[in-house]
């Protein structure tokens, strides 16, 4: 094939020699869509050649089919290195979250795990579904995993804010998914503040 990038997903490409005469050999710039996203969430990419690749994809994102597109969103192909670990672990695309293009960064972004491509990578990874901010079923979830853990990252006022954040959804969420309201109502994600009197 013509495209440089693919040599990072495992495609030969014609010598820069023999470009000229690519036409007449009948090489193609690229293999079909499905092809290209096998390989891509397959190959496990590291973080510098996934900038790479997904700034590719974002350009051929048109020629991607709406297939491509479900197989992008159930495979974790997306590298991320969470704080902490030093090792590359691969994510769904619903288990990371982009840099804020608001001036503001969402008060719940250090639970979990951001990435940043660059621009052009990026604008692949939300055509994916990837968000910039945590949804409140993502809240939900994660206070169902480890919520003890999430108290004692934000600390009380900040974890009130929290549920006071899924409150403010919690009719939109609870008719949507009324199975993850009902996880939720009978968790151990509630707490309650005792204050003292000073007495003895």
């Amino acid at each position: 094939f013509l495209d440089e990038t693919l040599n990072h997903l495992g495609f030969y490409l014609l010598h820069l020699e023999l470009k000229k005469f690519s036409q007449l050999l009948g090489i193609r710039e690229r293999p079909a869509s499905e092809i290209i996203v096998r390989q891509v969430v397959t190959c496990k990419l590291s973080v510098k050649v996934a900038e790479e690749v997904f700034a590719y994809c974002a350009r051929i994102s048109d020629e991607f089919s709406k297939e491509d597109w479900r197989q992008f969103r159930q495979s974790a192909f997306i590298p991320c290195i969470p704080s902490g670990t030093g090792g590359v672990v691969y994510k769904l695309f619903d288990q990371v979250f982009l840099p804020s293009s608001s001036s503001s960064s969402s008060p719940f972004a250090d639970l979990f795990d951001q990435i940043d491509f660059g621009a052009q990578a990026n604008s692949f990874l939300r055509s994916v579904g990837v968000c910039e901010e945590p949804r409140c079923e993502d809240l939900i979830n994660l206070l169902l995993k480890d919520a003890s853990g999430v108290l004692s990252n934000l600390k009380d006022a900040k974890y009130v804010d929290l549920l006071e954040r899924v409150s403010s959804q919690w009719l939109n969420l609870s008719s949507k998914n009324p199975k993850l309201a009902k996880s939720f109502v009978s968790s151990k994600s509630f707490i309650g503040l005792v204050k003292s009197t000073g007495e003895s």
